[in-house]
């Protein structure tokens, strides 16, 4: 039987005083409420009513993809699954999955296809016939003061028991309270009372789905006052603690460093690398007094550098490039996926240079944990 969940956790006072800090923010410096990935349906138009949300096209670890027959390669470089795509994607089906641009496998975002029917789930179908997928969330609210939702647990389970995703994620963040849903990734204070409480709820999501779940760090505008741990230990500490994955996204650090001051090689380099499931990759805004993680740009020179770090220490994991407004076309993203592709083999060869002999023969064997995969 699944361990019962109190309303809040031990020291945990919920995201009550802490949203009201932001909005004050919100008004005073007029930030704007960071979107995210949670406030877009699959259209890219701001999401009313409904859990819609966009969706996307990536990878997973090294390990997942073997697996599942995929061979370890550095270019597994993806793009994303959007309904403005949907002709290009479905030409792809049948052809081969690598070279210059090739598709291998796709990501899907998850409530796009929970509790529906008609094209999108039908080309979802489609795909998966062809190729491997794996399913990124924006609902889970992970970390909200109140129970994991059963009715969205159970919804996900039956996509993912009809899909059979390689990898399953979603956002160390919160999204509503209650019935009320912000259909934004709000942020979550860093202490020891929210990582006890954060680490139980997501070993309960991971119990009842029946497989591990990867997080993706959020991108940040503000520190919060309760925060007491820098946010790369408090990643590697809930990795650690709840044996689930990290979705390591490299925009959100750059991000989230240069508003928020701190070293994003040192953020990388403290991060567990053998939890890195997956890795994102995306543009951002310059508004000149912060970044604003817009999603609507190719991925910046600085960000390319970070991501290069990044491969050099995680060794072959899987990458998607972002673009979520302003959408150029097909063969567009295709140039930003060739690029990461580049990157990643100079990374991988870094590393494969420097790792152990039987590591270097099989760099498939670099990836997290996961006993729920094998078990499935």
């Amino acid at each position: 039987m699944l361990p019962k969940m109190s309303r809040a956790g031990p020291g945990y006072s919920g995201p009550g005083p802490w949203l009201c800090r932001w909005r004050v923010l919100h008004r005073r410096v007029k930030l704007p409420m960071p979107r995210g990935i949670g406030c877009f349906n699959a259209s890219g138009h701001l999401a009313t009513g409904t859990a819609r949300a966009r969706s996307a096209v990536t990878g997973t670890s090294a390990r997942h993809l073997r697996e599942h027959g995929i061979r370890a390669s550095p270019t597994r470089l993806r793009r994303r699954l959007r309904t403005e795509h949907y002709e290009d994607v479905e030409a792809t089906l049948g052809r081969p999955r690598s070279g210059a641009g090739g598709i291998e496998w796709f990501e899907a975002i998850s409530e796009n296809y929970m509790d529906t029917a008609g094209r999108p789930l039908a080309v979802l179908e489609r795909v998966r016939a062809d190729y491997p997928l794996a399913l990124h969330g924006v609902g889970l609210s992970i970390g909200e003061a109140a129970p994991l939702s059963r009715r969205y647990l159970a919804n996900l389970r039956k996509l993912v028991d009809r899909i059979a995703p390689a990898l399953v994620t979603d956002h160390l963040c919160w999204t509503g309270l209650g019935k009320t849903r912000l259909y934004d990734l709000l942020p979550i204070p860093y202490n020891e009372a929210t990582l006890a409480y954060v680490a139980e709820k997501v070993r309960i999501a991971q119990d009842r789905l029946g497989r591990q779940i990867a997080l993706e760090n959020p991108s940040r505008y503000v520190d919060l006052a309760a925060s007491t741990i820098p946010e790369w230990e408090f990643l590697a500490a809930l990795c650690e603690q709840a044996d689930c994955g990290l979705l390591l996204d490299v925009n959100n650090v750059y991000v989230s460093a240069r508003n928020l001051g701190f070293d994003a090689e040192h953020y990388i380099d403290a991060l567990p690398a053998d939890r890195v499931a997956q890795i994102h990759l995306a543009g951002f805004t310059d508004t000149g007094t912060y970044l604003f993680d817009t999603h609507s740009a190719p991925v910046h020179d600085d960000v390319w550098r970070l991501y290069a770090r990044a491969v050099a220490r995680t060794g072959d994991v899987a990458t998607m490039v972002e673009w979520d407004a302003d959408i150029p076309s097909f063969a567009r993203l295709g140039a930003e996926v060739d690029k990461a592709r580049e990157i990643a083999a100079r990374g991988i060869h870094e590393k494969t240079r420097t790792m152990p002999v039987e590591l270097a023969r099989d760099p498939g064997r670099v990836g997290p944990v996961d006993s729920r995969a094998r078990a499935a």
